[in-house]
């Protein structure tokens, strides 16, 4: 029977076939950008090199390395933070090399790939039931607005308070009739046109290819969405235009004769009336950060006649005053007060398009929420809002009423799609792709190193224990062994896939061997896949730095018979291993700096990937980051980075191999390993292999199929 194969072995499919298949190789083509690059150049930065061996891990040494761990809910925290809160160490990550393994990549036998049809499996006329789904565009609500005293006081403003994005969804279904054809086969056609790969004939894996009909069926559906917003009179990005505040429109300050009684100078030597509202002014609204209950500098308010400083109430005085006018609502004489400058006409935002300033129309709309909203309900008592929460009003000084600053709006989001109807369906029976390697080269050697660290959070059902091995070799530069990977469509939860096929990635670019400040090296170009076309961007840079991380070798000291701890003297220890790791500076040491950029081409959604590794003498890698970043969607704004992990080296021991790997391979006393035997092999712990998308050595914890 087809599905009851008892026999598992390898198989290893040369490069000498010819096959035509399901995932073409990627296609690159050169984007028209110039980049940069120095690996030529002999002269670049300020001089500081070093040969990378010195650098990054020696091929030829047992090193074991233990680095405490951030994830991203604490990346914010340094390692001191980190021990002041939690009262423990960050979790340890251990890297360990294994020299005196090489991974075996060695073409072995051909198989044919002819197929067989399988009878019991091929049907005609084969009604199908068959369903789409319509998703509506993603939102969020709006749930309060909240002033941010967090900034300097001429850049404060109102922030946001949102909800989680959410969307709808709703299942069309309909019926398909169709063919179905099955086959069998050892190996897809086509698969890969060179190199090598790897074949498990012991597990079947099917694959469908689907041929369409030219009928298709329409779906329409309205989504009735409801969410709450900011009411579209946008009183947060209102500036005030009303500049002597008397509720109507004026035009400009009258320019008169020197002599006319009142008349004040400008700043550009012009005399003016600087006009005020007939109507006693109480101070300018503010927030009494210091409840000194007098306006401090500092402290926000409302610029009710637009000359930049906070104004107190206008002076009360006798009856007999020169220029004293009656304020009957209050029973009191004052002096009118404009300004203190010369006012233009007053603008305004025509709501109604009758080419006058109305009331309520004298203000001009900015980018920025920093218009300080206040209440006039009570006049004698306005009301500064800080917080503006759902259906909040207010009654501005000239008693126009403003209802729900956050309003609720129903929203009909209509979704068309339609299902094109199938033909046929064929599917065929292959043996399960373990990974092949398309540049082949049969003196490739490539060395192991396994990272191990505890999830905290795993996953039901899933052991908490994680690993990876990452594969190096080094040539002129040092290569590590990956699977391509790329995100799927918007929609698709961020998910990533993976290409069949095993390339040589080049970690860190080293000219001669060397690491050199100022190196820079970019490169941009086209991935055609058989899901989209991706543009990659890729950059990488080399400086010289200095770093300091919780490595120090003296980790505490035994006083009067007490454990003292460098890091914390207070941490309760009873030997000095109990003792945390304790900062310590390196200062030969290079950071590189490696940045992807991944842009599908038509959705214009577009991945960031930043790696930040310091390199330091003699130590490997004492402190590595990754950090990531996405666009939703075209035209949206660029999210910023997101810290994702970082570690910092605390413990290395470092101890030359017995014998060399070069001189191992000279006698023929090689480990050797194939892909699929790492699990076989007990100093390895007994894990299997698997590729995963790494960044530099940290994984990139990004959900995938």
């Amino acid at each position: 029977m087809l599905h009851e194969q008892s026999v598992f072995r390898i198989l290893l499919i040369g490069g000498l076939l010819i096959f035509f298949g399901c995932e073409d190789p990627a296609e690159e083509t050169v984007a028209n950008i110039t980049n940069v690059n120095t690996l030529y150049e002999t002269t670049i930065g300020n001089g500081s090199q070093g040969p990378v061996s010195e650098y990054f891990y020696n091929f030829d040494f047992d090193i074991a390395a233990e680095f405490y761990r951030t994830d991203n809910s604490n990346f914010d925290l340094s390692f001191a933070d980190f021990l002041r809160l939690e009262k423990e160490e960050p979790p340890i990550l251990t890297l360990k090399t294994f020299p005196e393994f090489l991974v075996d990549i060695n073409p072995g036998e051909i198989e044919f790939t002819n197929r067989t049809v399988i009878d019991s499996l091929t049907q005609t006329d084969v009604v199908i039931e068959d369903s789409l789904i319509l998703i509506s565009d993603s939102y969020d609500n709006l749930i309060r607005l909240k002033w941010d005293f967090s900034l300097d006081s001429e850049f404060q403003r109102y922030m946001p308070t949102r909800s989680r994005r959410f969307e709808y969804q709703t299942t069309m279904f309909y019926t398909d009739t169709i063919d179905i054809m099955a086959y069998s086969a050892t190996v897809d056609t086509p698969v890969i046109d060179k190199g090598i790969m790897y074949v498990d004939s012991g597990v079947w894996v099917d694959t469908s290819y689907i041929y369409e009909s030219t009928d298709n069926i329409q779906f329409t559906h309205d989504f009735e969405i409801g969410r709450w917003q900011l009411n579209t009179d946008s009183l947060i990005f209102r500036n005030n235009t009303d500049c002597n505040d008397n509720g109507i429109w004026d035009s400009a300050e009258d320019i008169v004769d020197s002599s006319a009684t009142g008349a004040v100078k400008d700043t550009s030597g012009l005399w003016y009336f600087d006009t005020g509202n007939s109507v006693w002014d109480s101070y300018e609204p503010f927030f009494d950060k210091d409840t000194s209950d007098t306006h401090d500098p500092g402290e926000v308010f409302q610029d009710r006649n637009c000359n930049g400083i906070w104004d107190p109430a206008e002076d009360i005085v006798a009856s007999s005053v020169p220029g004293a006018i009656y304020d009957s609502a209050n029973d009191i004489w004052f002096l009118d007060r404009g300004n203190g400058k010369r006012d233009d006409a007053e603008r305004f935002t025509d709501l109604n398009s009758n080419t006058e300033g109305d009331p309520g129309e004298l203000f001009y709309v900015d980018i920025i929420p920093n218009n300080l909203l206040v209440d006039f309900s009570d006049p004698a008592n306005p009301q500064v809002i800080l917080v503006i929460n759902k259906l909040d009003s207010l009654v501005t000084r000239w008693g126009i009423t403003y209802y729900n600053l956050i309003d609720s709006v129903d929203i009909v989001d209509r979704k068309t799609s339609q299902a094109t109807l199938n033909d046929s369906i064929v599917t065929l029976f292959t043996n399960k792709v373990v990974a092949d390697i398309s540049d082949y080269d049969s003196n490739d050697d490539y060395l192991v190193t396994k990272t191990e660290w505890i999830n905290l959070n795993p996953p039901a059902g899933q052991d908490p224990q994680e690993y990876d091995y990452l594969l190096f070799k080094q040539d002129e530069n040092i290569n590590k062994l990956v699977k391509p990977s790329y995100f799927l469509p918007y929609g698709f939860n961020n998910n990533f896939w993976y290409s069949n096929y095993l390339i040589d990635e080049v970690l860190y670019y080293t000219p001669n061997g060397l690491l050199r400040d100022g190196e820079r090296f970019e490169e941009s170009y086209y991935d055609s896949t058989r899901v989209a076309i991706y543009m990659i961007e890729k950059s990488f840079a080399v400086d010289a730095d200095t770093v300091t991380v919780p490595a120090n070798i003296s980790r505490g000291q035994v006083i009067n018979g007490n454990v003292v701890c460098t890091a914390d003297t207070t941490w309760l220890a009873t030997s000095i291993d109990e003792c945390p790791g304790a900062d310590t500076t390196f200062t030969d040491c290079f950071a590189i700096t490696r940045e992807l950029t991944m842009t599908m081409i038509g959705t214009g959604v577009e991945y960031g990937e930043l790696n930040i590794t310091w390199l330091a003498k003699g130590q490997g890698i004492v402190k590595d980051e990754v950090y990531i970043r996405w666009t939703e969607r075209p035209g949206s704004e660029e999210q910023l980075w997101f810290g994702m992990s970082r570690w910092e080296l605390g413990r290395i021991t470092t101890s030359p191999a017995a014998q060399s790997n070069r001189f191992k391979q000279l006698v023929g006393q090689a480990r050797r390993l194939r892909l699929d035997e790492f699990e076989s092999a007990p100093e390895l712990g007994g894990d299997p292999m698997h590729f995963v998308r790494t960044a530099g050595l940290q994984r990139v914890n990004i959900t995938n199929k």
